[in-house]
């Protein structure tokens, strides 16, 4: 049996978790969008008064300790699938793309990943 670097596989699934992969064969199939209204004034008061114990939170801070916390609520958010095989994956990462504008005006995007990886408690 092959190991994973970035993940363990995980067996105690139910019959029909375990026949999703089957079912929606190709990456796009499986993705999730979710929409989600927040108050502005809130988060802004907050960093406000975050900022004025010494605390440097920014939105982008915010967002990921928000992604991260529903990750440890519902370690199920945190699976992958890999040759039809489930997953739990053994660190935390996030994705993000940065516009940039270039010299001559022209827009320019670089996508970003971090990983948090548990066992050592960094940020690689």
């Amino acid at each position: 049996m092959a190991m994973r670097p970035d993940g363990t596989r995980v067996r105690d699934l139910t019959a029909i978790m375990q026949a999703l992969p089957y079912v929606m064969p190709k990456r796009y199939d499986a993705q999730n969008w979710a929409e989600e209204n927040l108050d502005e004034d809130a988060i802004r008061d907050y960093i406000r008064a975050k900022r004025r114990e010494g605390r440097s939170v920014t939105h982008m801070s915010l967002l990921v300790s928000a992604y991260y916390r529903a990750v440890l609520k519902n370690p199920k958010i945190n699976y992958f699938v890999m040759n039809r095989r489930i997953y739990k994956r053994n660190h935390f990462c996030f994705s993000f793309v940065i516009l940039k504008t270039r010299a001559d005006g022209t827009p320019d995007e670089t996508s970003l990943k971090c990983i948090w990886n548990r066992r050592t408690r960094c940020l690689l």
